[in-house]
């Protein structure tokens, strides 16, 4: 497999800092962490029906607000990446 630049030139630090100790290893973990859930998503319909529900009770937040909370989830989950070596 020939990768871009950037992208073994990522994986190389990420091996070099000791956060993974295979190319495999390094690809597994992004792609887990891009790759859709596959599979059977009826677990989300509650999930769906109740949010509606709030929303229509009128306990919604502005869009703005749910854009914050979004921003700071990704980031959040971003932080547990492994990060560029210096």
């Amino acid at each position: 497999m020939q990768l871009p630049p950037d992208v073994q030139d990522w994986i190389d630090r990420q091996i070099k800092a000791g956060a993974f100790k295979t190319p495999a290893e390094a690809i597994a973990f992004a792609v887990r962490q891009v790759a859709p859930a596959e599979g059977d998503l009826s677990w989300a319909k509650p999930l769906v029906d109740e949010a509606v529900a709030e929303i229509e009770r009128g306990e919604g937040i502005p869009r703005s607000e749910a854009m914050k909370q979004v921003r700071a989830h990704i980031a959040a989950r971003q932080a547990q990446w492994p990060t560029k070596s210096s």
